[in-house]
């Protein structure tokens, strides 16, 4: 069967009138992807945070709508212009043939695009694209341990260098330049998700490199995740290592990847990685190790959780029952009956209260701070029905006070040690903030003293 030849598209001219066939070389250009032989093609990329419509622990999902704008340079389109002067401008319709380079979101979860037609400076080559996503993304929270005084970071990890081709450079994908953070999230985001609330401050733009964020997260996770013991009270909570002293530093994506680690690179940790200022984009540090694997642009949002309705409806009613179980201390040892009825009642309130807060959180292999809470009421209780038993087999007073205050102490102690290190966690999580907040505040007050400051003659 013979084909149908495509029909060619059209070229308007500088006299105004249109040409109905468009030169092979031109037409070449802006079809094909452009050569990175000898130098990546630098695509920049600047985000809009449109609706988070909910974050869910239970699923380590968020669901969300952004736009991600591209911005790229044909630079064979210039070029091909400026030797052909006279050479007509292509109609808007050629846009639709134009090669776009790829964005791929790396931790898409069931994430749908919708890209728009590009718009093509054809002179200067400069090409710009929208694309709508809606849908989830994978969120998993590493600050869960605090739960449900916890705070986490929503990530958007964004991506090109899919599209590489053997013997070429690839695809650069680099935040646009100036672009901030309160640019990025629109201040009505604040206050849209219920159960959390959004920090634009605290938030962040900067590059993304497969091997560092294994390092960064995968690596450290998996050893704070294990070797866990119930009773753990030293532990800060944290599901990461320290958040704001010890990041590792990346550097600029391009013909030489390469990237500080923190953790290998300065034992000592004498160098600070500063996290960037409102207004600002992450820079990169002096490299000294090849980066490897895929690299792109993240996105992080900080969010903190609102615990009012944990603290309140669940955290304070359970400690209430486990109160009201001391009383079994001013009943008469011999009563067994009436004392285990209490307990047993309490022991199935705390239950309750259990499964409840397990419908809101995923299948961990670590204990949140409301798990040790609840399970050392539990044993609290159990401690209790122990009482009575041992009470009524030896007709003992004092084995019955003893046991009436060593419960309650070691329920109260115990407790107090884990809220504060909680406390302790949320304090310099809260210090942090305050120091991001002032910092933006100045930069913005010499900005507008700057601005405000009159030229000399």
């Amino acid at each position: 069967m013979k084909s149908v030849p495509r029909p060619r598209p059209s070229i308007l001219r500088s006299d105004g009138n249109v040409q109905h066939s468009v030169p092979d070389e031109l037409l070449d250009i802006i079809e094909s992807p452009p050569d990175t032989s000898h130098k990546a093609l630098e695509i920049t990329v600047r985000f809009h945070i449109i609706k988070i419509r909910e974050i869910r622990a239970v699923h380590n999902v968020a669901d969300l709508i952004f736009v991600a704008v591209q911005t790229w340079e044909v630079p064979r389109m210039k070029e091909y212009f400026e030797d052909n002067p006279d050479a007509g401008v292509p109609l808007a319709n050629m846009a639709e043939q134009l090669w776009v380079p790829p964005l791929v979101i790396l931790n898409a979860d069931s994430l749908t695009s919708s890209p728009s037609t590009p718009s093509v400076d054809w002179v200067t080559g400069v090409c710009h694209r929208k694309t709508y996503f809606n849908g989830t993304v994978t969120n998993e929270l590493s600050q869960i341990k605090l739960f449900p005084f916890d705070w986490d970071d929503l990530r958007l990890i964004a991506s090109s260098s899919v599209d590489a081709r053997h013997g070429q450079k690839g695809l650069n994908l680099v935040p646009e330049a100036n672009w901030t953070t309160s640019q990025m999230i629109p201040y009505y985001l604040e206050s849209s998700v219920q159960e959390w609330e959004i920090f634009p401050i605290m938030s962040k733009i900067g590059i993304w490199n497969s091997e560092t964020y294994k390092k960064k997260y995968i690596d450290t996770k998996r050893r704070m995740s294990t070797g866990r013991s119930l009773f753990n009270i030293g532990d800060k909570g944290s599901g990461r290592s320290n958040s704001y002293s010890s990041e590792p530093k990346v550097a600029a994506i391009g013909e030489e990847e390469e990237y500080v680690d923190s953790d290998i690179d300065d034992p000592d940790n004498e160098t600070k990685n500063v996290p960037p200022k409102k207004g600002s984009v992450a820079k990169a540090e002096s490299p000294n190790k090849k980066a490897k694997g895929l690299a792109g642009v993240e996105i992080t949002i900080h969010v903190r959780r609102r615990y009012g309705y944990y603290l309140t409806k669940i955290i304070l009613i359970f400690n209430v029952v486990v109160f009201m179980s001391w009383g079994l201390g001013f009943t008469p040892h011999d009563e067994i009956i009436g004392r285990l009825t209490m307990v047993f009642t309490a022991a199935t309130a705390a239950f309750a209260f259990m499964y409840t807060v397990q419908q809101e959180l995923p299948k961990l292999a670590f204990l949140t701070f409301i798990d040790k809470q609840m399970i050392s009421g539990i044993l609290s209780l159990a401690a209790q029905a122990v009482q009575a038993v041992v009470a009524f087999k030896t007709d003992s007073n004092l084995i019955d006070g003893v046991f009436s205050v060593a419960i309650p102490s070691i329920y109260v102690v115990y407790n107090t040690m884990i809220s504060i290190n909680v406390y302790r966690a949320r304090s310099e999580e809260a210090l942090h903030e305050h120091r991001e907040s002032r910092d933006a505040t100045a930069m913005k007050e010499s900005q507008i003293h700057f601005k405000a400051k009159p030229h000399a003659d």
